[in-house]
């Protein structure tokens, strides 16, 4: 499961949660465990991306390339416009 998919239904939960007639202390209890397991899982991801980054095996976004690969790029366009 991809990371912002748990947000999304993290999300969707807070706001379907007051809605739901859920008593009132469960629905505090269930809010406020919700709100940990952001936290935590939050925590997690970016101790996550941190030690990565530390290894240098950090993950790349989709769609976004590495400055070494624009410019191994770049070389690579310049030595097939000399040939």
């Amino acid at each position: 499961m991809r990371k912002y998919t748990v947000y999304m239904w993290a999300g969707a939960w807070l706001l379907i949660l007051p809605f739901s007639g859920v008593p009132g202390n469960w629905k505090e209890a269930l809010t406020i465990l919700t709100a940990l397991f952001l936290i935590v899982y939050s925590y997690a991801l970016r101790r996550g991306i941190r030690s990565a980054e530390d290894l240098g095996t950090a993950p790349v976004a989709e769609g976004k390339i590495q400055n070494h690969d624009i410019k191994s790029a770049a070389t690579a366009a310049r030595q097939d416009s000399d040939t």
